[in-house]
């Protein structure tokens, strides 16, 4: 199978592409593919990956809209992996849908949100109906509340059928007490240990090494 992916019915990949500049709606995969996506708003994003296909998306960015709803769909024995960091001062919504089309496939969501004064609420919602088995959920919301930030987060799952391993997990706080202290022992301030915390979890998310490389140039800009 040619791997390609479909941005808004546009053929604009063949092995690995990267986004930062383009408003997009409609994703859709087949063979292999890997999709960055820098610092960019996004309100409604739907993702179909085919049969046999896999999809690794790592997204980054720096809250400027309300609201989100990313909607992932896999076919037989496909994947999709969400990475999804992001710094919100305002207020953000964020939803994400995931749906099996297809048998012996599998979705990771990951979730992690630096809530800096802002107020976050994230609802994923996966579903496995009855008839779709054999395929593997796995949702995870990570939330750093400073500044007076406030947070919820929801890792909702329906299923339908036995035949499936899903797991969940929500972990909200705030910053780790015990690391600003090591941190501010070996002599840095407490900002720039705070500093140094939030961006580390930033991009501990990310899995592409390009990715995570942009993702500190932009915070040391901060």
């Amino acid at each position: 199978m040619k791997n390609n992916i479909l941005v808004d019915n546009i053929n604009l990949f063949d092995e690995i592409l990267s986004l930062e500049d383009k408003n997009i709606s409609k994703i859709e995969v087949n063979g292999k593919c890997k999709l960055n996506i820098f610092d960019l708003d996004i309100n409604k994003l739907n993702i179909l990956v085919n049969d046999d296909s896999s999809l690794d998306i790592n997204y980054f960015n720096n809250i400027n809209k309300s609201e989100c709803l990313i909607d992932i769909e896999v076919k037989n024995r496909s994947k999709c992996i969400l990475n999804y960091s992001y710094i919100n001062k305002d207020k953000y919504d964020l939803k994400i849908k995931t749906d099996f089309l297809g048998e012996e496939a599998s979705i990771l969501i990951n979730v992690s949100a630096l809530n800096d004064g802002g107020n976050t609420n994230i609802d994923v919602d996966g579903y496995v109906k009855t008839e779709k088995i054999n395929n593997y959920l796995d949702e995870n919301i990570r939330i750093i509340n400073i500044n007076g930030g406030m947070a919820s987060g929801k890792p909702n799952m329906f299923i339908d059928t036995y035949l499936v391993v899903a797991n969940h997990n929500t972990v909200i706080g705030n910053i780790n007490k015990d690391e600003l202290f090591y941190l501010m022992s070996k002599g840095l301030s407490k900002d720039k240990a705070i500093k140094l915390i939030c961006d580390g979890f930033i991009v501990k998310t990310i899995s592409d090494k390009e990715m995570i490389v942009k993702i500190k140039e932009y915070l040391n800009g901060r």
